[in-house]
């Protein structure tokens, strides 16, 4: 079976340095004072529509009245099951770390969802000449089954979730991002979270008090917690976790009804 890895890109102009030189009689250099972006017409081909692609524009507005205009490009920085620094981008893991593999190899998400890219302050990225930069990146689960010669239909939510840890460096210049590492952010000290199982009298196919699902997430650095929101249709409620990572501590903070998705 052939593998349909998904990429995931920016559009790399977060802290893009831009400044401007001003005249013999100005040697300050020149304020940005506004921002605009230029659209882009929708899609018309075919091969249009079928395509990740920008033609959109980016003004820099000056303070003096001046203006720059850039073209703004769509760069894949890698594809699931690409590898990276060794490790295999949304590579799948069961609950104690270990990969999950078929008749290919190790099995990845083939949904990248929600991405976080991070300016931390003393990062160091090694091998990398520019900005160093970290990006978060949550994928969602894989909907084609195992390469296994038994397994075939949709497997969504039937293999757990990802989320990844890259290291990048920003080309100070252009904002082009590449990336320098790559990890898989475990999460077996919460049991791994998702595998499921047996449905109970209630129907509901995952261990009440673990995450099933998660789908959102947002970490409080101050309280050092890591809030978990959930997205499955394998229990009949969603919930929202906040998960203190020094103490590894999981309490359940919010439930809510199936199909309503505990987003913030």
């Amino acid at each position: 079976m052939k593998r349909h890895p998904r990429s995931v890109a920016i559009a790399a102009i977060l802290g893009l340095a831009v400044s401007a030189c001003g005249s013999d009689s100005d040697s300050q250099s020149l304020a940005v004072s506004s921002v605009e972006f230029i659209g882009m017409p929708a899609p018309a081909t075919a091969a249009e529509k079928a395509d990740a692609y920008t033609t959109a524009k980016l003004r820099y507005n000056y303070s003096n009245g001046t203006s720059e205009t850039i073209d703004l490009a769509y760069h894949t920085i890698f594809r699931t099951t690409d590898v990276v620094g060794g490790n295999m981008v949304g590579g799948l893991f069961d609950a104690n770390d270990r990969p999950l593999t078929d008749n290919l190899g190790q099995m990845a998400s083939d949904s990248p969802d929600g991405t976080s890219l991070l300016q931390i302050d003393g990062l160091a990225v090694p091998g990398a000449t520019g900005k160093p930069l970290a990006m978060v990146t949550q994928f969602e689960y894989r909907e084609l089954p195992p390469a296994d010669g038994v397994s075939s239909g949709g497997f969504w939510s039937k293999l757990p979730a990802a989320t990844g840890l890259a290291l990048l460096d920003q080309d100070a210049k252009s904002g082009l991002l590449t990336a320098k590492s790559y990890q898989n952010v475990s999460f077996s000290g919460v049991y791994g979270g998702w595998q499921g199982g047996v449905k109970d009298a209630e129907g509901n196919q995952c261990v009440q008090d673990r995450i099933c699902g998660p789908d959102n997430l947002r970490y409080a650095d101050s309280i050092r917690t890591l809030f978990i929101g959930e997205d499955t249709g394998r229990r009949n409620n969603n919930y929202v976790w906040a998960y203190n990572v020094d103490t590894k501590k999981l309490s359940r903070i919010l439930s809510v009804p199936m199909a309503a998705e505990a987003t913030g």
